[in-house]
């Protein structure tokens, strides 16, 4: 039987890290590396139609270049990208999907925008979502959305209808294979992700899992974000213990990272070898074509990339006490490199 999730407002993960799951904690300041931030979109405080703004830019911390480009999302915290640049965003507190085109206009796909929740299927004018949450999209430009308070992965399809792909319990991230179109999906409050075939299909790939081993092994896996490398390789971030874990196509789970909650002067950030690597609250994760694994490290308002090569973690935007993001909730890449980031306040691109 189902939870009463339709009664939660999902309000992401920060309101549970506020409530004092992670903490506080004093960092270290690791070297930053030039890059350039375009802001694309910032949250009012109230719902609003989001307008192009010009461009202004603005030196940031660390060399860091800022350009806001557009105003009015209310908490995205899931993006996908295709391939003519259009930035499709799960605009959760707005509950509908919305897409920023190359030039910075913003426009509503599905959904109504605002504080109008609910649970419809059909044209997207009508359509209805409850705290969307995640979004990706396949080759033909079908876009499958996780509408965590629904409980269901839907479908918009590019002539506008809307449908439900798949029912599931609490999704909160979604990622997809682009060589086998599987989905992913990550539950958060369920301690689980979750396969879905093509056809509707839907297998647990981790449950509960925190040793390593084979998929089923281990206790209290908490899974906030997932990615899916070129190679089928699924990454999930162990959100209470600061970790990030890998299932193999074949199905066997290892650390990415292995340091979990620490005390101390440099607790929860620390750069380097991937070994010593630190953390704090990881609810992003995107992987670009060559394999590196992109945090968005919420903590410590970071942007943290992970070399599979060279097995070493740096800092690639932002810092443990300033910088260019605020809590920062989730990541996509695009097919240049350039790295997309959500924040309850604002959506932001890193060209690099």
């Amino acid at each position: 039987m189902k939870r009463s999730i339709k009664d939660i407002v999902l309000f992401s993960f920060s309101a549970v890290l506020i409530a004092g799951l992670l903490g506080s904690c004093t960092k270290t300041n690791p070297v930053v590396k030039t890059v350039v931030v375009d802001t694309i979109a910032k949250t009012p405080s109230q719902p609003v139609t989001p307008t192009p703004v010009p461009s202004n830019v603005v030196i940031d911390i660390g060399g860091v270049s800022v350009s806001t480009l557009a105003t009015g999302f209310n908490y995205p915290t899931g993006m996908a990208i295709d391939k003519q640049g259009n930035v499709y965003v799960a605009d959760a507190l707005n509950n509908c999907i919305r897409k920023i085109d190359p030039n910075g206009v913003v426009s509503v796909v599905a959904g109504q925008p605002g504080t109008v929740s609910g649970y419809v299927d059909g044209d997207v004018s009508v359509a209805q979502f409850y705290r969307p949450s995640g979004v990706v999209i396949d080759d033909a430009g079908n876009l499958f959305v996780a509408d965590t308070n629904n409980q269901c992965i839907r479908e918009i399809t590019p002539a506008g209808v809307v449908s439900t792909f798949v029912n599931i319990e609490t999704p909160i991230a979604i990622a997809r294979d682009a060589t086998t179109g599987n989905l992913y999906t990550s539950h958060f409050g369920d301690n689980q992700v979750d396969k879905i075939t093509p056809d509707g299909t839907k297998t647990g790939m981790l449950n509960n899992v925190r040793d390593d081993g084979m998929v089923g092994v281990g206790i209290n896996f908490a899974p906030a974000a997932v990615a899916v490398d070129a190679a089928g390789n699924i990454y999930a971030s162990d959100y209470p213990m600061n970790n990030v874990r890998k299932i193999t196509p074949g199905g066997v789970v290892t650390n990415i990272t292995v340091n979990g909650p620490v005390t101390g002067p440099t607790a929860n950030y620390v750069d380097g070898a991937l070994a010593d690597a630190h953390f704090h609250g990881i609810t992003g994760l995107t992987v670009d074509a060559a394999g590196n694994i992109y945090v968005a490290d919420w903590g410590n308002n970071a942007i943290r990339v992970i070399n599979t090569q060279t097995n070493t973690v740096k800092t690639l935007a932002g810092n443990g006490s300033g910088g260019s993001f605020s809590y920062p909730e989730a990541l996509a890449v695009d097919g240049s490199g350039n790295i997309y980031v959500a924040e309850p306040g604002d959506v932001k691109v890193i060209h690099h």
